[in-house]
């Protein structure tokens, strides 16, 4: 389910941007949890079938670059060809419980300004996990499991910290902000396919196909 490290995805779409704004060459992409619980893979194991279901990616190098806009965008394209649930991962630095909902179109929720941009744009439904930093493996995969019983064609992840070292991604997105970047913002932008700024996403033009 998760890539070993020395098995990175190749940032076969990106551009050779950092945070400085030079060019880095290709390395080893990995992020994540040294372990995952038996638990979640178990619970992923269970919920996966015979359909498979595109997963897209996107990511970004902090909070408010665009992650959600981009999100949003993507939705409505697959949507608008197939049934789309959206997966978002908020990671959480200080110790929490592990949380996962389904939410649909007209309920409620504490801070859904996101989920429902998501929803607006044409999800079925918003798996939303709210885990620790320790175990973002683990609600990583349970939320997976939640998304895949719902049967989509398309999960479309939408996290800063959770996703891109899943393997067989179908596409992933990174958005690069102006600010200070995360720690670990730079591998995750070396494992995607297509990285584009922050002005990128917020301007009217930008293509997602």
């Amino acid at each position: 389910m998760f890539a070993d490290p020395s098995e990175p995805k190749w940032n076969r779409g990106s551009l050779p941007l950092s945070q400085d704004g030079t060019k880095r060459e290709h390395s080893l992409g990995y992020l994540g949890a040294e372990a995952t619980l038996d638990r979640a893979r178990h619970a992923s194991s269970r919920a996966a079938s015979s359909f498979v279901v595109k997963i897209v990616v996107v990511g970004g190098s902090a909070s408010n670059v665009g992650k959600t806009t981009l999100a949003a965008r993507l939705i409505r394209q697959y949507a608008d060809h197939a049934p789309t649930v959206a997966l978002k991962v908020s990671v959480r630095e200080t110790p929490c419980e592990t949380r996962v909902l389904t939410l649909r179109p007209g309920e409620e929720a504490e801070h859904r300004h996101d989920t429902g941009r998501l929803l607006d744009a044409g999800a079925r439904c918003v798996v939303w996990v709210t885990v620790s930093r320790a175990a973002v493996r683990t609600g990583l995969a349970l939320g997976l499991a939640t998304a895949r019983r719902l049967r989509p064609a398309t999960a479309v992840i939408e996290s800063t910290s959770a996703g891109i070292e899943l393997r067989r991604i179908h596409d992933s997105w990174f958005v690069a902000g102006e600010g200070e970047w995360k720690p670990w913002a730079d591998r995750h932008r070396l494992r995607a396919d297509h990285v584009v700024r922050s002005e990128e996403i917020f301007g009217p033009t930008m293509a997602v196909a």
